[in-house]
């Protein structure tokens, strides 16, 4: 991949490794960098993608996120995790997309909705700082 752009079109963060193996299946041309964290980049539809699993929680995702930002340049960024595992009818792999953003004692945010056909949209998505159980 040495021939490709030092942007990507898109920075996915995970809070775990389990959460991005279904998205990592389906990026061709892998490359890893590691050290505090590691950093996958690669193409996914003939577009540059880049994503990190960096640990649950609000601090763990800001920073990871902010290195993800600093090294790839993405021009969108993504928060993706275990939306299925508040609705058992959404299958692995589904996409979500939240109207709303919830975290304790912080006044709820309405999202912007982006188009993303075949999406299930609406309700809202919440960040915790610790796992409470592991998918089963």
């Amino acid at each position: 991949m040495a021939n490709l752009p030092d942007r990507c079109d898109a920075g996915v963060v995970f809070a775990l490794a389990t959460e991005a193996d279904a998205f990592a299946a389906r990026v061709a041309d892998v490359e890893t960098r590691t050290g505090a964290l590691a950093f996958h980049d690669g193409l996914l539809g003939g577009r540059r993608v880049a994503w990190v699993g960096c640990g649950p929680g609000m601090a763990a995702a800001g920073h990871a996120a902010a290195l993800l930002l600093d090294g790839h340049r993405p021009l969108h960024v993504i928060s993706a995790g275990f939306a299925g595992g508040l609705d058992p009818a959404l299958g692995r792999g589904a996409a979500v997309v939240a109207g709303r953003a919830l975290r304790d004692r912080c006044t709820p945010l309405d999202l912007l909705a982006p188009a993303c056909p075949g999406a299930v949209v609406g309700g809202g998505i919440v960040t915790v700082d610790a796992v409470v159980a592991p998918a089963a």
